[in-house]
């Protein structure tokens, strides 16, 4: 919607004295009301407005508590000087860095941070912190969970536990949301913060030149940078900062971010972002020697009758496994099976091979979980087949390229992974060699969660790849989550479920909206009736000494992603031409997989569990000249599920990943629950376009309570893929009431979009305006945390009246009084007149945020002064 701005009736230079009155008499009519906070709402206790109260939480030893362990609190940092007006902004002469709050919380509960950001350099900082009995934080920190970013983050607490919630201004000054929503069934948490190492970035900068070849765009990538973030940042003091001093850990974490976005502000940097933390994704390593079920359960033994995998043509289809390393001595992986790969594992100390970067990509092993688990992956794709020993492999003849990105413990980063992604698909990288050939298809059996939106590098290399052909299967993690698992969860990525051995979802395996397709995974349990993990190569220990190479039986969505692996080197076999893109095609439309669910993708297994023999017929069918099925639609909804908490209203996108351009509808099944299209809702559905929806509460005649609704997507009146949006929201005072900060309300008048009158309400929402002339009114109230003399921004209670079906406020010469008007804090970017489609023009509130007017004779009255200052009312009120 274009913006708007709404001016007092005079000149802006005349604004100060031609618009105040000097009448201070109230012998006028007067408008007179309260304001009332929602039910559950908190605010920041050193907010910028002078004027409201104040108690500093800027101490970790000393933070603001919460009493609510549900609840939506506005806040406000700043990590520079405001150099305002030192008589209405606490910070015009200091700074309000951070903010520390400390809450318990029940295992499950999402922590939500909303940002508002104040320009267009704001970027905070948030952090969670499990506590230990006596107030420190747990595991010397190395549990906390922090992220950057300019919009928003969320956390999941994985325990019922104290916690301490840090919001840091990394940049500039920003304005933000705290929600603490409850723990319920079926939520997920998208936007995670992940895991990553302190002192350590990836940093892009920008190529010099307007000319640049192809060549030079692919060897530009991100580079390590290392920081010495404790000394940086503690150069030249004589104290050590209060965070240092509770934590060095949680210190040096969210220093790193800070240091992240300093470099990311850079006009030579493209992007900085964290070098995070991957981790293999398997749960046991139990020996187990017994039948490859897995094989029978996707046609394996059936496609091995059309090929198994020798490339028509000659040469060789090779498949990436970038993991912990393989042992290259194994029996089953001899006969020429491997090729030269490389270890970029960098920390010397974990690498259990005594060095870093090196052209050795052996498996070191250890006598832990993870042991030789890239041998165990590597087995499962292409172990070397029909040779009298061991196993067999999904495709027998496939070469694989050994690239080590996991030390001994299952760890990488963002920076092996990377590296090892460019070595794969033969892009410059810093071993400073290439394979022979790029991989065909690349196997990712490790994972983690984080903001996607702060992991650029990543994105960029993969839409590379996809770019390039190749084919990225990845697991879709073991939490028994819908949360967003990466790298399975990136559009260009194949994110792959597990299965057991009666093709049910393994207890384990992730699923939702990012689940494309499902593979064997398997079972170690003889608690949950079933013991059968998958079997694949591996090596063991007798009291700490190797002592042989063996087979044992694993499980988790680390063994299920390396069938579908060797599934798409099946059909480059016979198809030397197949692309990534249409790999994808064919299994969008089913024709790779056994469908296990109702017809179509659902959550579960995607597109359903993958079918070796469809696959390589399918891949025959194209190298006979068969043609592509168009692509199906595949619908994507941002966020999954709306934890709407006590607030009125979320918004949510649509956006399609597939193709076709359907039209969309949406429908709900809960009376209270109202959805509308606000961008785009006719417009067909293609990759380029994004349809926004508002998701409106009305809680009139419901108990108190929580509710849970379901909204459904369908696309030219099917629904594709089991589009479905869990909405959540909460009913009465189930926690605390609300608190009340500085609130301000402006007088407009129903004829123009001019404020009249503005005013300050004292401490309990109460306010007057005096000396009203007749007419007709409406009126607009919030708080001004940052004082930038906006109402109605992100992060600001923001309220209106009349509400619909309420006549208009209407003076003749009486005095009105008795108007109740609520308050919520804003969580939209845009808002929302609450007009109804039957409610006259008339009553149709303003669309945007409000700017402080100025009148100086809407004082209130003689127990409301203590409060009220004509300083609180010299203001304008406009919107954008």
């Amino acid at each position: 919607m274009p913006s708007l701005k709404f001016f007092l009736g005079c000149s802006a230079a005349l604004l100060l004295s031609a618009c105040s009155s000097s009448n201070s008499d109230k012998s006028g009519p007067s408008i007179r009301g309260k304001l009332n906070i929602a039910i559950a709402t908190a605010v920041d206790s050193d907010i910028n407005d002078i004027k409201a109260a104040y108690t500093t939480n800027n101490d970790p030893q000393n933070p603001q508590v919460l009493n609510s362990s549900i609840l939506t609190l506005q806040g406000y940092v700043t990590r520079t000087a405001t150099n305002g007006d030192a008589s209405q902004e606490r910070f015009a002469n200091s700074t309000d860095t951070v903010d520390y709050f400390r809450v318990n919380l029940k295992k499950g509960q999402v922590i939500t941070v909303t940002a508002g950001p104040v320009n267009i350099t704001s970027r905070i900082i948030a952090s969670l912190i499990e506590l230990d009995a006596d107030g420190s934080p747990k595991d010397n920190g190395q549990k906390s969970i922090s992220n950057s970013t300019r919009e928003g983050a969320q956390f999941i607490a994985e325990s019922s536990a104290t916690y301490q919630i840090i919001i840091t201004a990394s940049s500039s000054a920003s304005r933000y949301v705290l929600q603490l929503n409850p723990a319920l069934p079926g939520s997920s948490a998208s936007g995670l913060a992940g895991e990553f190492i302190s002192g350590e970035l990836l940093v892009k900068n920008i190529s010099s030149g307007n000319q640049r070849s192809a060549q030079q765009v692919s060897e530009q990538y991100p580079r390590l940078v290392k920081l010495n973030a404790l000394s940086a940042f503690t150069a030249g003091k004589s104290t050590l900062p209060p965070l240092q001093q509770w934590s060095p850990e949680v210190y040096q974490k969210i220093n790193t971010l800070e240091m992240a976005t300093q470099y990311g502000l850079g006009s030579d940097v493209e992007y900085a972002q964290p070098n995070f933390v991957y981790r293999s994704q398997r749960n046991a390593n139990d020996t187990f020697f017994g039948d490859q079920w897995p094989l029978t359960q996707i046609n394996a033994p059936l496609a091995w009758d059309i090929t198994t995998g020798a490339k028509v043509g000659g040469g060789d289809v090779v498949i990436a496994i970038l993991d912990t390393g393989v042992l290259v001595d194994q029996p089953d992986l001899q006969d020429n099976k491997l090729v030269a790969g490389y270890d970029f594992v960098r920390n010397i100390q974990s690498s259990g091979d005594g060095n870093g970067l090196d052209s050795n990509p052996d498996d070191p092993g250890r006598t832990n979980n993870y042991s030789f688990h890239g041998t165990h992956v590597a087995g499962i794709a292409a172990a070397t087949s029909n040779n009298s020993l061991g196993m067999a492999g999904v495709s027998w003849d496939a070469k694989i390229m050994p690239v080590r990105v996991l030390d001994i413990n299952g760890t990488g980063s963002s920076y092996s992974m990377i590296q090892g992604l460019r070595y794969a698909a033969r892009l410059s990288n810093d071993s400073g060699t290439l394979p022979a050939q790029a991989a065909d298809v690349i196997n990712l059996s490790l994972g983690s969660t984080f903001d996607a939106q702060s992991a650029p590098a990543e994105q960029e290399l993969f839409n590379q790849i996809y770019s390039a052909g190749i084919s990225v299967v990845a697991a879709a993690g073991n939490s028994a989550s819908s949360t967003p698992f990466y790298p399975a969860s990136y559009p260009t990525v194949i994110s792959v479920s597990a299965t057991d051995i009666g093709e049910r979802l393994a207890p384990y395996s992730n699923f939702g909206n990012n689940i494309d397709v499902a593979a064997p995974g398997g079972i170690r349990s003889v608690f949950l009736g079933s013991d059968n993990p998958v079997l694949s190569l591996g090596a063991s220990y007798t009291n700490g000494l190797f002592d042989g190479y063996n087979l044992n039986g694993k499980q988790g969505t680390s063994m299920a992603s390396p069938h579908v692996a060797g599934v798409i080197a099946l059909m480059k076999a016979v198809y030397p031409q197949l692309t990534a893109q249409q790999v994808n095609n064919l299994l969008g439309n089913g024709l790779l997989t056994k469908d296990l669910a109702p017809e179509g993708k659902d959550s579960a297994f995607g597109y359903g569990l993958i079918d070796a023999l469809k696959a390589v017929n399918e891949a025959q069918k194209l190298a006979n000249g068969g043609v592509l099925p168009p692509q199906p639609t595949q619908l994507i909804a941002e966020p999954s599920s709306l934890l709407i908490g006590t607030n009125s209203q979320q918004e949510f996108t649509l956006r399609n990943n597939g193709g076709n351009a359907p039209t969309i509808s949406v429908s709900d099944d809960a009376d209270w629950l109202t959805v509308t299209a606000i961008e785009n809702g006719t417009a067909p559905l293609t990759g380029s376009t994004v349809i926004r929806y508002r998701a409106e509460i009305n809680r009139t005649d419901l108990n108190p309570g929580y509710y849970k609704a379901t909204i459904t997507v369908s696309a030219d009146g099917e629904n594709p893929a089991a589009n479905n949006i869990d909405v959540y929201i909460q009913v009465g005072n189930l926690s605390a009431q609300g608190t009340l900060t500085q609130q301000y309300v402006l007088l407009l008048s129903n004829n123009s979009d001019s404020a009249v009158k503005t005013a300050a309400t004292d401490s309990n929402g109460n306010f007057v305006f005096n000396n009203v002339e007749n007419g007709r009114y409406r009126l607009v109230g919030g708080s001004d945390i940052d004082v930038d003399n906006n109402l109605c921004e992100i992060a600001e209670t923001c309220g209106f009246y009349p509400l619909p079906g309420v006549s208009l406020i209407e003076v003749n010469n009486n005095d009105i009084s008795g108007i109740q008007m609520p308050v919520a804090i804003k969580m939209q970017s845009s808002l929302q007149g609450r007009s109804s489609k039957n409610q006259s023009s008339e009553n149709q509130f303003i669309e945007g945020k409000f700017v402080k007017g100025n009148t100086a004779d809407n004082q209130p009255d003689n127990d409301q002064k203590g409060n009220t200052s004509p300083s609180d009312i010299n203001k304008q009120i406009a919107a954008p």
